[in-house]
């Protein structure tokens, strides 16, 4: 599953780039991968046994 969620990204990202420039849709992109791992650390911070 995550690669295919991978290669979507990949997709709309070329799509993208067809439209704004490439410097954008690379900054896009880090902004969307930051915003995506904060539940994720936030999932994995709170999984932990406490001590």
């Amino acid at each position: 599953m995550a690669l295919a969620g991978m290669g979507l990204g990949i997709a709309l990202a070329g799509a993208a780039a067809e439209f704004v420039p490439v410097h954008d849709v690379v900054a896009g992109a880090g902004v969307l991968g930051t915003v995506a791992a904060g539940p994720v650390i936030r999932s994995v911070v709170r999984s932990r046994p406490s001590k």
